[in-house]
């Protein structure tokens, strides 16, 4: 590890361990930060095969080697419905390639609290809908997500079955939130446990992206929805 990452490491530590996130300062403030610490970390050589917009949304597809598969993961970052894709989502992208031999597509869907539910959903089915137009089979299509990712590939995948057209092939999920609510258990038994993000800051990243709709709408909290007829969750 680089000077310069155990720097960066330093820092994050601080901000986001020995002071979760509480920050007075508004969620724009708060991503310029975040943008500005992981703009400095090392990135690793990633393959960019395609590119393309999805309701003024960039995705772009990533291969570890130029051997063409045709299996792809759609892959959907976490950071509250408000931070975007950083370097690190980027090398996400590529070991998932290198371990899976497929495809990955990052879609940098809209934030809030610019954008409201249910723009990133919308981005992201359409995203789905776009891979099958490129030629791309349902049962070789993976949704994947970590946070508020994992969030929208649920979600994503209860409007593809509230549409009626064919599933994805698969799921896989990692710490996604569920729950907008934040009323469940863990929310008040794991407090003062080291977590890195509070009530009080999900609250406000919820009200940001939720607005007017209502928190318990299965594609807002899917932990609401109904997982009969999904493919297999991992």
């Amino acid at each position: 590890m680089t000077w310069l990452s155990q720097l960066i490491q330093k820092v994050f530590s601080h901000i986001f361990i020995a002071q979760p996130l509480k920050w007075e300062c508004s969620i724009l403030m708060q991503r310029k930060l975040l943008e500005s610490l992981g703009n400095l970390l090392p990135r690793k050589k990633v393959n960019i095969i395609k590119k393309a917009y999805i309701d003024d949304a960039e995705i772009r597809i990533f291969k570890y080697n130029s051997v063409k598969s045709n299996k792809l993961i759609i892959y959907l970052h976490g950071g509250g419905f408000a931070f975007g894709l950083m370097p690190l989502h980027r090398n996400i992208a590529n070991i998932l390639s290198n371990v899976t031999d497929a495809e990955v597509m990052l879609v940098d869907y809209p934030l809030s609290p610019e954008a409201k539910f249910p723009s990133a959903i919308n981005t992201s089915f359409d995203s789905y809908l776009w891979a099958l137009n490129q030629g791309y089979k349902p049962q070789n299509v993976f949704m994947a997500g970590d946070s508020a990712g994992g969030t929208l590939a649920l979600s994503t995948l209860l409007k593809i079955k509230e549409k009626g057209i064919p599933m994805v092939g698969g799921i896989s999920l990692i710490s996604p939130w569920g729950n907008l609510c934040n009323n469940g258990e863990t929310i008040f038994s794991n407090v003062n446990k080291g977590d890195i993000l509070n009530k009080k800051w999900l609250d406000m990243a919820a009200s940001h992206y939720v607005g007017d709709a209502d928190m318990k709408d299965p594609l807002v909290s899917p932990l609401f929805g109904c997982f009969v007829g999904f493919p297999p969750l991992h």
